[in-house]
This record gives C-alpha cells, sequence and structure tokens, in this order.
C-alpha cells in the first residue's frame, strides 16, 4: 500500500484544479444512473473500510507500513 501527504502548495493545487476533476467526475460517470451511482459508491466505501481495517492489523502486529523518505 502507497500513502502519499500533501504539501499545502500540493492542496492549494488540488483546491484549484476541483472544477475540473468535478466536471471529468461527471462525464466519468454518467453512464450509470442515480440508483448504480448510489450501489458503486456503496461498494467503494466498502472496499475502503475493508483497507483500513487491514492497515490497522498490520500496525497491530508490528509490520512496519511506511518508510520514512529520507531528505537531503
Amino acid at each position: 500500500m502507497t500513502r502519499v501527504e500533501l504539501t499545502a502548495a500540493g492542496h492549494e493545487v488540488l483546491h484549484s484544479l476541483r472544477p475540473l476533476y468535478v466536471e471529468s467526475n461527471r462525464h466519468t460517470f454518467d453512464i450509470f444512473n442515480a440508483e448504480e451511482q448510489k450501489a458503486f459508491a456503496g461498494l467503494l466505501d466498502r472496499l475502503v473500510e475493508h483497507l483500513n481495517r487491514q492497515e490497522e492489523s498490520l500496525e497491530a502486529s508490528g509490520v512496519p507500513l511506511y518508510q520514512e523518505e529520507e531528505k537531503d
């Protein structure tokens, strides 16, 4: 599993791009009707919950999940 964190500048860029990705998502998912979109969102929520539980289980067992990036 790979996790990344945004810098303050990264958050600013992400915020500025919001209208673009909202429109892109609208076009991407317009093949689904409202009921299908709701079902899909529910499946994604379940997947995220499952991955979070896996991560918590690994952390509890002492498995290192992340490697700190070395700074120059």
